[in-house]
């Protein structure tokens, strides 16, 4: 203290006015204007000029207005000073703090802060000094303005959005659901908020969909995945499902938000493409690029396994002549239910399919590994495909008999390409259709030509004839 008061006196300043000094530089730094009120006479001590130059007013106006600052005072903030400093004058509140919007002399409304108390009040007396600071808090307003227009905004679209919204805390339990995720939901927001996915719906499917916000907060990183849903009508929904995390201003992860959207009509579209670029219109079978695919699959199967396969080329006799004769309507019958016919008479991992016009190619897989087993194999099935399509058809009012022509190549492993093992196939099936009706035609992959059916085959052919 005594080298403070040395300091003071060697400057020639007192220790009030250092103190004063001191008190201006604080408040100067913290950009606060002290003012001071006298409350028995009503005459203001000390008045805010720094805040009258900041709002660009002369000296002149400035004097005028800090003797009736009510006068550039937004009149719907009025009633709040009045009633802050009445709840403080009257114990109410310990302090006096306000904010209110003050008109610059450009024109434009500034927002400032009130802060003030009674300095000299004491059980016996109501005080006299009313002391306090005045600052700019125009910023601060524009931004709790504009993040209350966001946040309106926000909750405008999240609860009018057509997408499903959930937020959830670190135990995985919903703290929000939107609008959408409620009505879609059996039991609605009740039955949603505070419980986990696990616990409702519950099932799999949101043991999985619990496990993936666990992994958001664990990582930070968006997930993305689709889970089927069942609304509350009973309709099965695929949704798109977001899952993002949210920060709080430290950077931590408070919350996951997870935002469905309905992808089942996208699903369908999806489905029709995808049966447009592989299945024929038609008959609904694999098409060329199709049976392409899989016979790439049979191939690397055979070449892991060492079984035989089997590819079968079929072509309907006189099919031009039917459909020249009758019209296309009746020969797309007849192509319908040819296709028909095929499936039910083949396994389950065996492929049907149309390669355009009437001609039918079918693949046979996993076979005996032994090649006679094999051929056997191979006769059997072609005495289903005879039997079947020799039985009439019955286009419209049309009755029909239709036989067919087959040349097929029994095939192991990757020693012949694809297109050899078709081009082979489509060989011996027009060595079978020169040969005549009900014919079935072999390509011997080691003599590398067509030769005739087998002789098990004979007594099949008469008997489907």
């Amino acid at each position: 203290m005594a080298h403070s008061l040395a300091l003071v006196r060697g400057t020639g300043m007192s220790e009030q006015d250092a103190n004063k000094e001191r008190l201006e530089l604080a408040l100067e730094a913290a950009g606060l204007d002290l003012w001071e009120n006298d409350l028995v006479t009503g005459e203001v001590i000390c008045k805010t000029s720094k805040v009258f130059t900041e709002l660009g007013y002369g000296e002149e106006e400035s004097l005028s207005f800090m003797d009736d600052v009510f006068k550039i005072v937004h009149p719907e903030d009025i009633p709040l000073i009045k009633t802050a400093i009445n709840n403080h004058l009257r114990g109410i509140a310990t302090q006096y703090r306000c904010e209110f919007r003050v008109l610059s002399k450009s024109g434009a409304w500034v927002w400032y802060a009130n802060y003030g108390k009674i300095m000299d009040r004491d059980e016996n007396n109501s005080g006299r000094r009313f002391i306090g600071v005045t600052f700019n808090i125009d910023d601060r307003k524009r931004n709790e303005e504009m993040l209350a227009v966001r946040g309106q905004v926000w909750r405008t679209l999240v609860e009018n959005s057509p997408d499903t919204i959930a937020r959830y805390d670190r135990e995985c339990r919903r703290i929000y659901v939107n609008l959408a995720l409620s009505t879609l939901t059996e039991g609605g927001e009740k039955f949603l908020l505070g419980k986990k996915p696990s616990e409702f719906p519950g099932g799999q499917d949101y043991v999985d969909y619990e496990a993936k916000i666990q992994e958001v907060f664990e990582t930070g990183r968006d997930i993305e995945f689709e889970l089927n849903i069942k609304s509350r009508t009973g309709k099965e929904l695929c949704n798109h499902i977001r899952l993002t995390a949210e920060h709080d201003s430290s950077g931590s992860i408070v919350t996951v938000m997870g935002v469905g959207r309905d992808i089942s009509e996208l699903n369908i579209q999806r489905q029709k493409i995808n049966e447009m670029a592989f299945y024929d219109s038609l008959t609904g079978l694999p098409n060329r690029r199709l049976l392409i695919d899989r016979l790439q699959h049979t191939l690397a199967s055979s070449t892991r396994s060492i079984l035989h396969n089997a590819l079968i080329f079929i072509d309907l006799d006189n099919f031009k002549t039917l459909n020249d004769t009758l019209g296309h309507d009746i020969g797309d019958l007849l192509l319908k239910q040819t296709a028909q016919r095929l499936t039910a008479c083949m396994r389950q991992e065996d492929t049907v399919a149309r390669m355009g016009g009437d001609e039918f190619v079918i693949i046979l897989e996993n076979l005996s590994n032994h090649i006679q087993e094999a051929e056997f194999q191979v006769e059997t099935i072609n005495k289903k495909i005879l039997t079947i399509l020799n039985q009439p058809y019955q286009l419209a009012n049309h009755n029909r008999h239709i036989t067919p022509s087959i040349g097929i190549v029994i095939f192991s492993g990757n020693q012949f390409s694809i297109d050899e093992l078709m081009k082979r196939a489509d060989i011996a099936m027009y060595q079978a259709k020169k040969a005549g009706r009900n014919t079935i035609r072999f390509f011997d992959l080691d003599m590398q030509t067509a030769i005739e059916n087998r002789s098990s085959l004979e007594e099949s052919i008469k008997h489907a004839s």
